[in-house]
């Protein structure tokens, strides 16, 4: 099991933004302009493609991980942060990692604009933007409640669960800025999952309870 952690974790971390960092095309274009970009670089686009697999691999596993370390077995807090993070990852990916190979295939199509118009329509399609929305919402509010429960359960240092906390919101600030966001928003999430790998196969892993604990017990008894 630490294996498993520190290879989902930070494996799992690195992996997705080389992943990023190596995918030739802006996920913001319309489908006809993705499909020739995409035809002009597809040996980098294949690459890109194929580094979906592992980062599918260790990144929704290691969505398990963080949420035990979180408490996610013992806590409402931790329970509720681990479904968020881990759920609608788990039901986004046909339809997210899909998209790379969809545009990879259509890509080598004889008539790119009869190709892009079709990946145009998988990108208007409810389900995928119904998928990418509730991704997305679980992935922020998910990772706010594990900052929180981590920095409760005093498991990783302070600073450490409040990196883990606010690593959407980094990774959303700075999504303008091209490469060098992306590389920013992947180093300072390695760091807040170094740490917590660090946690998880140290003896003293496991969650302690809040603070108040005792005092709410006995007020119970």
């Amino acid at each position: 099991m630490k294996i498993a952690a520190v290879s989902c974790l930070v494996g799992g971390s690195i992996v997705s933004t080389v992943q990023y960092l190596i995918t030739p095309v802006d996920g913001d274009l319309k489908g006809p302009e993705l499909v020739s970009e995409v035809a002009e670089k597809q040996t980098q686009m294949a690459w890109a493609a194929a580094l979906d697999i592992p980062v599918v691999l260790l990144w929704v596993p290691a969505m398990l991980f963080l949420g035990y370390l979180a408490g996610g077995m013992k806590t409402k807090l931790g329970l509720i942060g681990s479904a968020l993070i881990f759920l609608p990852l788990l039901a986004a990916v046909p339809a997210i990692i899909g998209l790379d190979y969809l545009a990879l295939v259509a890509s080598g199509h004889d008539d790119l604009a009869a190709a892009g118009g079709v990946l145009q329509e998988w990108l208007d399609n409810p389900i995928y933007g119904l998928s990418l929305l509730v991704y997305l919402a679980g992935h922020v509010i998910g990772f706010i409640l594990i900052g929180v429960a981590l920095f409760r359960a005093k498991v990783v240092p302070r600073w450490a669960a409040v990196m883990i906390g606010v690593f959407p919101f980094i990774e959303v600030a700075t999504w303008n800025l091209g490469k060098t966001g992306v590389a920013f928003s992947g180093v300072f999430g390695l760091v807040g999952f170094v740490v917590a790998a660090k946690a998880l196969v140290s003896s003293n892993s496991q969650p302690s309870p809040p603070d108040d604990y005792g005092v709410r017990q006995t007020a119970v008894v």
